[in-house]
Formats: C-alpha cells, sequence, structure tokens
C-alpha cells in the first residue's frame, strides 16, 4: 500500500489538515474499498466526515483495476492477468465483486443486458441501471437500482454463456461497461 499526504481545506469549517491519499493498495484493503471507508476522513477542527474522491490503483494477484475519476492517470503495462480502468467508484466496486467472485467482467455485461431486455417495459422505466451484486452457491444477484429489488440468475447461465462465447483480448487498462463490453464478445 502506498500513500501520499496532501494538504486539504475541511469544505464545512476550512481548517487546514493533512490527509493520506491512497495511490496504490493491495488486496488487504478491497473491503475498506468496498465499504468506501477508505475515502473517507474526519475533521480534527469540527469532526465533519469528509469524502474524498480521488485515483486509485488496486493491484492484486490476479487482476489489477486503475480507479480514474478525473481521467488524467498515466497508465502503463499491466503485470496481470487481468486489468480494467474505471472512470466511477460504481463501476469501481462492481469490478472488485466481479473479480473477486473469480468471474468475468464482459460476459457479466452480456448477463446485464440480456436481464435488462427481459425486464417489462414499465418496470424498466423506473430502473436507472442493473449492478452486479455478488453470488452464492448456484445464483448470481444483480441489483436493479431505483426500485430496490434484486433479479438473479443461474450460475449455470454464466457458464453456458462463457463456454458459447468467443470473447477477444483484451489489452492493458481496458474500459469494460454497458457500451464497450460489445466489442469484445462474439456468440457462436
Amino acid at each position: 500500500m502506498s500513500y501520499i499526504k496532501q494538504d486539504f481545506r475541511c469544505p464545512n469549517c476550512k481548517a487546514k489538515m493533512r490527509l493520506k491519499i491512497y495511490s496504490q493498495v493491495s488486496k488487504e484493503q478491497i473491503d475498506s474499498i468496498l465499504s468506501r471507508k477508505i475515502f473517507e476522513d474526519i475533521c480534527d477542527k469540527c469532526k465533519e466526515k469528509i469524502v474524498l474522491n480521488y485515483p486509485m490503483h488496486l493491484l492484486t494477484e490476479n487482476y489489477d483495476i486503475i480507479y480514474d475519476p478525473n481521467e488524467k492517470v498515466e497508465l502503463t503495462n499491466s503485470s496481470t492477468k487481468c486489468s480494467r480502468l474505471c472512470k466511477t467508484y460504481e463501476d469501481f466496486k462492481e469490478k472488485i465483486m466481479i473479480f473477486e467472485d473469480g468471474l468475468n467482467d464482459i460476459v457479466i455485461e452480456f448477463i446485464k443486458l440480456f436481464l435488462w431486455e427481459q425486464i417489462d417495459d414499465d418496470t424498466r422505466k423506473n430502473i436507472t441501471e442493473l449492478r452486479y451484486d455478488g453470488k452464492n452457491e448456484d445464483k448470481l444477484f444483480f441489483s436493479c437500482l431505483g426500485i430496490a429489488k434484486d433479479i438473479f440468475c443461474e450460475e449455470n447461465f454464466y457458464l453456458a454463456i462463457k463456454s458459447r462465447a468467443k470473447i477477444k483480448k483484451v489489452g492493458d487498462y481496458a474500459l469494460i461497461d454497458s457500451d464497450t463490453f460489445k466489442n469484445y464478445i462474439k456468440m457462436r
């Protein structure tokens, strides 16, 4: 884990403070990323909670993800088999959950589109997006943001899609999301 200390002014009381900005983190920090605690601090003077939003590089043995909300990070070659770029915290969190569950993010994006198309039009109007939300022994869960409802698919469905799909090789730090995944998958 590496960090820099950066001067910052509390948005509430304007007190000057020095905060840790984590530039590179490892698997041990995943829980604090998912809970967003790694991006939080407390003002020493007014005790107001401060939520920061800054670039971060998560590097694990099997994958690495660069979270870059400002789109200013210089990308280098990845040393892992799977590397991704995320522009929003929600994408960053979802990628971590997908990879930690041992799944392929391109196939997950394909399934999200499939599930989206199964939802009736009236319900779909109230859903802002679908997000991967974890798995159990035999089901993959997706949150329907906007209506506070979960839907699922059987893991066997995921496995069938993955086995029938032709997935292109993805370059270092590719942005894989609901728009770009279609460039990397073709069904046989």
